[in-house]
């Protein structure tokens, strides 16, 4: 997939992803200007010392956010946006592998300033002694093309990024981590996070709401634990709520009359009530799992960038 966020988008383009699109993110936000976006921006004060690193490394539980924190970068930095996974240098044809990772670096120039976005970089990469199983000397040959191109972007003025993102940073080729020096946690969304993240999804509500300050509090707390798809699920489930019940209010096989008692309750339907939402919690569970979260946490206190 290729985004271009040096133009304004066009009629009809898909709405794309901007920097205040990342809700509750402030300490991303914050390693990402410091790390990432300031150099770009204001190189002549990112010298010497300050010079900045090649590669990010955004890491952390799945569904989360980081392809949304590729691409409010690439935004920011009005690049164009290729996002590729492993599923993306495939083929059966012995040696166009290695021509895909080439042709992409060569496109990348081409457009620049670009940012090649590389999701699941772990399946890309793999470290040495993974069991790859059948399709190994293909994976190394990818591996060894796409190092040459990492060697090649410092000593270029192509403005051509890399950033790779993963939920398991420990099962990445060492080679590759090396050349991705700049690694930032994305973590779960906090407390502060949830609740503004339900007031953006709530507020998307064609009915609206009539929740609270408190009441979005309250369900920030209840909610500890969920990843960003886990709350917009959740927000979604909650708006179903009501549609579910408007269904039980009518014989199903007449659900489909406009006059039917089913279709009027479903049109006269209220604003979304925080009772729905805390009955969307009893359904809706996060699925991210502890002990990932305290080895990704563990990584971090080893080999990320501390800001």
């Amino acid at each position: 997939m290729i985004i271009d966020y040096r133009h304004e988008p066009r009629e009809g383009e898909e709405k794309r992803v901007t920097w205040r699109d990342m809700i509750g993110n402030a300490s991303v936000k914050r390693n990402l200007l410091q790390l990432f976006l300031w150099p770009a921006k204001y190189p002549a004060e990112f010298t010497g010392l300050l010079a900045p690193q090649e590669g990010l490394l955004p890491f952390g539980p799945p569904r989360n956010g980081k392809t949304m924190a590729a691409k409010a970068v690439a935004s920011k930095c009005k690049a164009t946006f290729f996002n590729v996974d492993a599923a993306s240098f495939g083929s059966k044809w012995f040696g166009d592998s290695e021509k895909m990772v080439k042709a992409l670096f060569e496109v990348a120039r081409e457009r620049a300033p670009s940012i090649i976005f590389m999701d699941e970089v772990d399946g890309i990469m793999p470290a040495s002694g993974a069991d790859l199983g059948f399709g190994s000397q293909a994976l190394n040959r990818i591996k060894a093309e796409l190092l040459v191109q990492l060697d090649g972007l410092p000593t270029t003025a192509d403005r051509v990024q890399v950033i790779g993102a993963t939920n398991r940073p420990w099962d990445i080729d060492v080679a590759l981590l090396n050349r991705l020096p700049i690694r930032t946690y994305v973590p779960l969304p906090d407390q502060e996070g949830r609740a503004a993240l339900f007031r953006k999804l709530l507020g998307t509500n064609t009915r609206g709401h009539t929740l609270t300050d408190d009441d979005f509090d309250h369900v920030a707390i209840k909610t500890e634990g969920y990843s960003y798809r886990d709350l917009t699920k959740l927000c979604r489930e909650a708006a179903y709520v009501s549609v579910r019940e408007a269904l039980m209010t009518d014989d199903v096989d007449e659900c489909l009359e406009d006059e039917s008692e089913a279709v009027m309750a479903l049109r006269s339907r209220r604003s979304l009530q925080v009772n729905k939402v805390l009955t969307a919690a009893q359904k809706i569970k996060p699925t991210t799992h502890p002990q990932l979260i305290a080895r990704l946490e563990d990584w971090k206190n080893e080999y990320a960038e501390q800001t």
